[in-house]
């Protein structure tokens, strides 16, 4: 089986060759209500989905290829 990851790193290996951009977004806990509804906590505080969206973005348009928010994950 093949990670994200291991996919992700493949398909940028061939970038060059297109105007395709790929990311990994490894974003840890994030409050959502799919928290609330499947009663899941984590052991980490969760970050909002808001900051997650606007830092992936961010890092997005700046070529990032890992994006990874918040510095506990990191």
């Amino acid at each position: 089986m093949i990670s994200f990851s291991t996919l992700g790193r493949i398909f940028n290996k061939y970038k060059e060759k297109s105007n395709v951009q790929i990311s990994i977004l490894c974003p840890g806990p994030v409050n959502t209500n799919f928290n609330k509804v499947a009663d899941v906590q984590f052991a980490l505080k969760g970050l909002s989905s808001e900051y997650v969206a606007k830092y992936a973005v961010d890092k997005l348009f700046k070529g990032k290829f890992y994006i990874v928010p918040g510095w506990k994950i990191k």
